[in-house]
């Protein structure tokens, strides 16, 4: 029974260092995996602000490409209706351009004949073109 116990006691003086180390190192593994949890929840909450920011600064560039199509939309009507009131205003001008220099040739031609009125038997009134 002696020898039993200091099989024992020299087993147990054996195993204990074993057990020590085996304590140390689950300590040290708890303290790693609560620095990791700590960095990988500091990186997740990181990681959501920059989300948010991102999605605030798609939100803003949303509205401000809503803003520049609002302004395109208005410039292009204002274009069209300027266009409208162009096209008449050029097909006037086209006319009076067109029909200028034949008004211009009828009063000269008006203005040097000398135009006197003949009258007919039957009571026709004619004019008749005599040159100056």
């Amino acid at each position: 029974r002696v020898k039993k116990s200091r099989g024992i006691n020299e087993l147990a003086e054996q195993i204990e260092p074993l057990a020590q180390s085996m304590a140390t190192l689950a300590d040290e593994a708890r303290q790693v995996m609560s620095q990791t949890q700590q960095a990988s929840e500091a990186q997740a909450a990181e990681w959501l602000k920059a989300q948010r920011q991102t999605g605030a600064a798609w939100v803003e560039l949303a509205k401000e490409l809503r803003e520049v199509a609002a302004e395109v939309s208005s410039a292009a009507q204002s274009a069209r209706s300027a266009s409208r009131g162009w096209h008449w205003k050029l097909w006037l001008t086209v006319m009076l351009a067109s029909m200028m220099p034949t008004v211009v040739l009828l009063i000269a031609s008006l203005l040097l004949l000398d135009l006197t009125p003949l009258t007919t038997e039957d009571g026709s009134i004619w004019l008749r073109l005599v040159a100056r």
